[in-house]
């Protein structure tokens, strides 16, 4: 009996707390980054060089390997980015939505006249 009560206290434990997307963002813009969201779920400030992981997201869509859509949020001294031209008219081939796995991005930066602008890119 005791062995069962040890082998179901054990499943529950994992089953009930086991993260099934976990998600690993580094900031490489060479700036702090404040109010940073991936696939809607609100992960923060993130400074410079340092990275985070995200538990708490429960689905991630992606296009070829990186978050599909616009980068939400993001602010560099207090300036909120303009979206990054190359995400405009995605055709959306080769999205897909992942509720598992483990993933890895970092946040790019660009800059021109008009402003700057963030994307994702996938971490290798």
């Amino acid at each position: 009996m005791k062995p069962l009560i040890v082998f179901i206290s054990l499943f529950i434990s994992v089953y009930c707390n086991a993260q099934s997307l976990k998600i690993t963002i580094y900031n490489k813009t060479g700036y702090d980054v404040d109010s940073v969201y991936i696939a809607s779920t609100y992960v923060g400030s993130i400074k410079k060089g340092d990275s985070t992981i995200v538990l708490n997201c429960k689905k991630l869509t992606l296009q070829d390997g990186v978050p599909f859509g616009f980068f939400e949020g993001g602010t560099i001294k207090n300036k909120v980015h303009k979206p990054y031209p190359q995400n405009v008219g995605w055709c959306g081939t080769g999205v897909h939505s992942e509720t598992t796995g483990e993933y890895k991005f970092y946040i790019a930066y660009g800059e021109d006249k008009e402003g700057y602008s963030l994307w994702w890119d996938w971490h290798k």
